[in-house]
């Protein structure tokens, strides 16, 4: 006879992780009692058995109690409820009453069905508190950066070719420096472009093997190395232009 749908979520991982967060050895005792009896009596009731004498039933919480501590309560009744449709093989049957024995072969079969199920769970655990680390480790890595980053503005001494691209976001995001207009990202960008491929001929110029000259020129040709190299320039520019041009002219 199965156990009532209602008892019994379908998701078997959802089951075992709620056991996983709640075992028994985590309960309060009298409380643990109380769940225990609890999932006996569904299973008694659900399963037509005879309901246990009390001194029987106390022998059968203590059994579970100090036997079966690492699942939660409520995963008794899932273990009868596999016991009962036939996925967990057990020799030992019910006969009108409950009988420890059988109750502690269902559950030594089930901890043993849901030993995989655990380990998967202690292992997406396990990955999502790395991940949580990592995060907290890179947000306080930011929140370093965020707080150094105007002194690093004031205690710049290079040129604007020196200027690390990424400057351009950090100055935008900190409020240190509006985002340009579109005119002016175009004239910077048109700027950029010149730059970049000045750079970019004069590197294939250098270059003494035949074969790397001519990637390098199709590589010109084709504007890819002019345009991405343009976009990090103009980055650059723009932060030069805000902050130091009244210092310094760019080259």
């Amino acid at each position: 006879m199965l156990l009532p749908a209602e008892y019994i979520p379908n998701n078997i991982t959802a089951i075992v992780q709620r056991g996983m967060e709640m075992p028994i050895r985590r309960m309060e005792q009298g409380e643990a009692r109380q769940a225990i009896t609890r999932a006996i009596t569904a299973v008694c009731s659900t399963m037509g058995l005879e309901s246990p004498a009390p001194d029987a039933l106390a022998i059968a919480v203590d059994t579970v109690q100090k036997r079966f501590a690492s699942i939660g309560a409520n995963e008794i009744i899932t273990a009868f409820q596999l016991y009962a449709d036939g996925t967990l093989e057990v020799d030992s049957k019910f006969y009108a009453r409950l009988n420890l024995k059988t109750l502690g072969e269902v559950l030594t079969a089930y901890v043993e069905y849901r030993r995989d199920t655990a380990a998967a769970i202690l292992r997406a655990r396990h990955e999502a508190e790395r991940i949580q680390e990592e995060a907290e480790a890179q947000a306080a890595k930011k929140a370093e950066y965020d707080k150094a980053f105007p002194s690093l503005l004031n205690n710049f001494t290079g040129e604007w070719q020196d200027i690390p691209p990424h400057w351009y976001e950090s100055a935008i995001r900190l409020g240190l420096m509006a985002e340009p207009d579109t005119a002016t990202k175009k004239a910077v960008f048109e700027k950029a472009k010149e730059i970049a491929s000045n750079e970019v001929a004069k590197e294939a110029g250098e270059h003494s093997n035949i074969f790397a000259y001519r990637h390098a020129l199709r590589l010109l040709e084709e504007g890819h190395t002019v345009e991405a190299r343009a976009i990090s320039i103009s980055k650059k520019l723009v932060v030069w232009q805000h902050f130091f041009e009244s210092k310094n002219q760019v080259q």
